[in-house]
């Protein structure tokens, strides 16, 4: 995968390209579903940029006469397969095109717009990414995010999207099961597989790779469920091991002791019998004499 505009190269995008207004800010209508990308070199410079197909795929849908100075302007969508299903991306207030005049198919690093400013005062490429097809919304590919709800239902960040897929082989690559993710990342994180109200309650509620990821790692339903419970497991055990190692610690300081007094005192007593045998007995009554006399004297 490559990213919309310049060489394709993440480098190339950070180094030349900003987003001018980012994907879920809030706007006059709702919420902002994609992002706004201009070049570096301000105004209207990024004009008749050309814009390129992202990864293989197929035209799915395009408005280029209907409202051309109005809403998306002169606008396209991109089908693709990527291995976590179906992305649609869209381009947005594109110059005048001939959308009819192309193949339907595309491959990685073709040319299908340019940037242009149809339905805006300002040059721009407006890209977002449908996590569902366009087709289906009651607006088409006109659709926008009125409601916080609808931007996660619906969108999904697209800089984050071309940042996480970015030098990926995606078209052609097995759909992955989520259920399979689900599992895995438990196992990984765990040791353990999450009991089947878990796995539905993720599946019902995940919204993308970023959101599973996130939810995963650090909501306070997976930590009371699965972590918590093996750091409580972790701080017995080291309690457990420091409990034993002081015990132990305990009775060899214990052991210590009473070697060192058994040996003091066999020390003293070899001192006491060694103070009545350097003496005889006589010596002992006769110094005892003396002194008692030298002290009358």
């Amino acid at each position: 995968m490559r990213y919309p505009v310049g060489i394709g190269t993440r480098e190339d995008f950070e180094n030349n390209w900003y987003n001018a207004q980012g994907f879920g800010n809030q706007t006059s209508y709702g919420w902002h579903e994609g992002c706004d990308y201009n070049l570096k070199t301000g105004g209207d410079t990024d004009i008749g940029q050309p814009l390129y197909a992202i990864a293989d795929g197929t035209v799915k849908y395009y408005h280029q006469n209907s409202h051309p100075t109005t809403g998306f302007g002169i606008h396209v969508v991109v089908e693709h397969d990527t291995p976590f299903g179906k992305r649609w991306c869209h381009y947005a207030h594109c110059q005048v095109k001939n959308f009819t005049s192309e193949v339907t198919e595309v491959k990685e690093g073709d040319k299908i717009a340019e940037v242009g400013k149809s339905g805006t005062r300002y040059g721009h490429l407006h890209f977002s990414v449908f996590t569902i097809d366009p087709g289906t919304l009651p607006n088409g590919i006109d659709s926008y995010a009125k409601t916080k709800t609808e931007l996660n239902k619906n969108w999904i960040d697209p800089t984050e999207f071309l940042n996480l897929w970015y030098g990926v082989l995606v078209t052609g690559l097995k759909p992955v099961d989520v259920e399979t993710i689900i599992n895995d990342t438990y196992l990984a994180l765990t040791g353990d597989k999450p009991s089947d109200s878990e796995v539905k309650w993720r599946l019902d509620t995940w919204t993308d790779t970023k959101d599973l990821i996130e939810s995963v790692t650090a909501d306070s339903r997976f930590y009371e469920l699965y972590i918590q419970p093996q750091l409580d497991k972790q701080k017995e055990q080291l309690e457990t091991a420091c409990n034993t190692a002081k015990d132990e610690l305990n009775a060899d300081w214990q052991t210590k002791m009473d070697t060192a007094k058994t040996e003091c005192e066999a020390r003293l007593k070899e001192c006491e019998d060694k103070k009545f045998d350097d003496y005889a007995w006589y010596e002992l009554v006769e110094a005892g004499f003396k002194k008692m006399i030298g002290g009358w004297r």
